[in-house]
């Protein structure tokens, strides 16, 4: 019983090589033709059907090796088709990233208080009115946007001697403020 099941195994591992030595053809294709318009949605497929055919090797190595110690698989050779397959899939995965952003203008990198990088990815400008009108104003403006606590009461950017008008009832306002901020009084 025991050979039979060694005999399973190993025809799988046999699969899950035979899995990798069809990527490394497909590699070596891809490297002769060097198109520039590789698709990336491609090669991560491939880097995810090539993440699990090696977790499947593993995990048959494993069982292979619980049934017959002696085992000869030379386990490094597949590991360095993995590493060269991977390293080539995300090559190309970036590559094509790159191309794509760089189209683009040039975006700053911000990095949050976590230390990652904000998305590469590019969001339509919002345009804001810009305002630099006197304090008064500015608390009119501050009051229209709906600036209250929940108490009900003005924030305390606006100074509660400063009277403003009733805000507009026409939804959200939206505008930009230009110059410094009036310190509380």
């Amino acid at each position: 019983m025991a050979d039979d099941d060694l005999k399973r195994l190993r025809a799988a591992r046999g699969q899950s090589k035979a899995a990798i030595t069809r990527m490394m053809a497909f590699k070596a294709t891809a490297e002769a033709a060097s198109s520039s318009d590789a698709d990336p949605l491609l090669y991560q497929q491939k880097n995810d059907r090539l993440e699990k055919t090696f977790q499947e090797y593993k995990e048959l190595n494993l069982e292979i090796s619980l049934l017959d110690p002696a085992d000869s698989e030379r386990v490094e050779d597949f590991e360095e088709k993995y590493d060269l397959l991977k390293s080539f899939y995300a090559g190309v995965v970036n590559k094509a990233l790159d191309a794509s952003t760089s189209s683009v203008s040039p975006q700053p990198s911000f990095s949050s208080p976590g230390g990652c990088n904000a998305s590469p990815f590019r969001l339509p400008p919002i345009n804001l009115k810009v305002f630099a009108g006197e304090v008064e104003q500015r608390a009119a403006a501050l009051e229209s946007l709906g600036e209250r606590t929940p108490s009900g009461r003005r924030s305390s950017l606006v100074a509660s001697s400063v009277k403003v008008a009733k805000p507009l009832k026409s939804g959200i306002n939206k505008c930009a403020f230009a110059g410094a901020a009036a310190s509380p009084a």
